[in-house]
């Protein structure tokens, strides 16, 4: 590419060839209109002769005459064939160069060109700019559209489940708990979650509350229906009764007060029938089993039982009718229990019975102790040492055995040295040692009439229904036989109540359970 040296424009090729008039680069338009300027006007001394290079110039004389006359024009100078006028000229450079337009046309079109592009451009921006807000106009709408229909789903969600939760319709909590299962992603949105917890929670509530009141109410039916045939209860049957009349006690309350009326009376009735059916009972399997003495001791044994635990619950409650009635009931049955040991435990059946140790083996591991200060005790080569609390402590430390087996009826066989204090010996030892004074019990007694510290002693003990007998072999004391009362434990522990600065071996003691 070659730059014109006068307008500046970039144009392919080469100048023309031919004449060179000038050393310049031009253009083919600006070559050509210079060509043609050259060939209109003629230089001055045209057709002149031309003095010779070298010589002086002519000189001009003045003339004083008028001037001479114009010569005649000297004849046109042909030009050469291949010479053409500058309208030719400029017509072929035209034809010839016509992609070349000047810089200023080139400018104005480059402009035009930009401007119209400009436009196209700004027309597709209004263009798209609108196609965007319609389309964000559109999702805005569709957006609120589907905020305002979900807005009104939870509102009709939530008041339906308020509504129901005011209800007093079983049906209708069940329907809108079954609502909130088969609608889980509404009733999860965050939005109303929390409000669909909590009257869920109260919906629940509220059908498990009916729920428990119709369980209640249908259970207590059952056991009204079932006293309504008394006869046909048996201790068994009654005693199932009552646990259910117990499980239903604490949700009596929430049916109302009649029904906690009627809740009392059943119990009361149903007590008085267990009272009665448990003093009939051993009665009735003794007479008919004459040969089962144990087995029926058995059922005597549980009698007592049951009829101690109303006895105490009358007297708990200070219902005197139901007291009255259970202590006669419950002394009746302690006397045929009585007559009844009497014939079963013969001296030749309790020589029968087996002796347990009680300080080896598994009857060592059974002993337990109250934690004071300074009470211990120790079983080494089945010798049971025991050393009482220290001075000060201000109560007397317990030593119990059998407390698992509850021994009603039993022989025991103890060899002994007290070296110091006077421990008491207690039979039948409730669970509860605070109960201790419903015990019968054989006090240690030292002196001169009782027990010598330091001296080995046996003491003897059988204790078979009511009758407790004792005996010290080797001592001054007299052979003891009582009949216990009739409040007094039947069954219980072997239990040592050891004072202060006792202290005591046991180097014997066995028992023969009878029952």
């Amino acid at each position: 590419m070659a730059t014109c040296e006068k307008c500046g424009t970039s144009f392919a090729g080469s100048p023309r060839s031919g004449e060179v008039s000038s050393v310049r680069v031009l253009c083919p338009s600006c070559d050509a209109e210079r060509t043609a300027a050259r060939a209109s006007g003629a230089s001055p001394g045209a057709g002149a002769p031309v003095a010779p290079r070298g010589a002086a110039p002519p000189v001009q004389r003045p003339h004083a005459s008028p001037p001479p006359a114009a010569r005649p024009a000297p004849a046109a100078v042909r030009r050469p064939p291949s010479a053409v006028g500058p309208h030719a000229l400029a017509r072929r450079g035209a034809s010839k160069y016509a992609s070349h337009a000047s810089p200023v046309l080139a400018t104005q079109r480059v402009e035009q060109r930009t401007m119209q592009i400009a436009w196209v451009v700004t027309v597709l921006l209004v263009v798209a700019a609108g196609i965007a807000v319609l389309v964000a106009k559109q999702k805005r709408d569709v957006r609120v559209a589907r905020e305002q229909t979900l807005r009104k789903a939870q509102t009709e969600f939530t008041d339906a489940l308020r509504t129901a939760s005011k209800g007093t319709n079983e049906a209708e909590w069940e329907a809108a708990l079954r609502l909130i299962l088969d609608k889980p992603a509404l009733a999860n949105d965050p939005a109303i979650a929390a409000d669909v917890g909590i009257l869920q929670s109260q919906l629940r509530s509220k059908l498990d509350a009916a729920q428990e009141k119709k369980g209640t109410m249908d259970g207590f039916a059952a056991i009204e229906s079932a006293l309504g045939n008394r006869e046909a209860l048996t201790v068994g049957a009654i005693e199932e009764l009552r646990r259910k009349l117990d499980d239903l006690g604490p949700k009596a309350m929430g049916v109302g007060p009649e029904f906690v009326a009627r809740f009392g009376l059943a119990r009361k009735t149903l007590d008085q029938v267990y009272l009665e059916k448990a003093r009939e009972e051993p009665k009735a399997f003794a007479a008919a089993n004459p040969d089962k003495g144990r087995v029926a001791l058995g059922k005597y044994a549980h009698a007592e039982d049951v009829l101690r635990q109303l006895l105490e619950k009358a007297m708990r409650d200070q219902d005197k009718e139901m007291g009255s009635l259970a202590e006669r009931l419950y002394k009746e049955t302690i006397q045929e229990s009585d007559a009844l040991c009497a014939r079963v435990f013969t001296r030749d059946a309790i020589e029968k019975t087996p002796w347990r140790d009680l300080l080896s083996g598994e009857g060592a591991q059974s002993w337990a102790s109250s934690p004071l200060k300074g009470f211990s005790h120790r079983i080494d080569g089945g010798v049971l040492t025991i050393t009482g609390p220290d001075p000060g402590v201000g109560k007397e430390g317990v030593l119990s055995i059998g407390d698992r087996e509850q021994w009603r009826d039993f022989v025991l066989d103890m060899e002994f040295t007290l070296d110091q204090g006077e421990p008491t010996l207690f039979f039948r030892m409730p669970r509860d040692t605070r109960a201790v004074e419903r015990s019968a019990q054989y006090p240690f007694v030292m002196g001169a009439k009782g027990i010598a510290p330091g001296k080995s002693y046996t003491l003897s003990v059988s204790f078979v229904g009511s009758r407790l007998q004792e005996q010290i072999a080797g001592s001054e004391i007299a052979p003891t036989e009582e009949e216990v009362k009739w409040g007094l434990s039947r069954k219980g522990a072997v239990a040592f109540a050891i004072p202060e600065g006792t202290r005591m071996r046991i180097t014997r003691m066995r028992i023969r359970e009878l029952r």
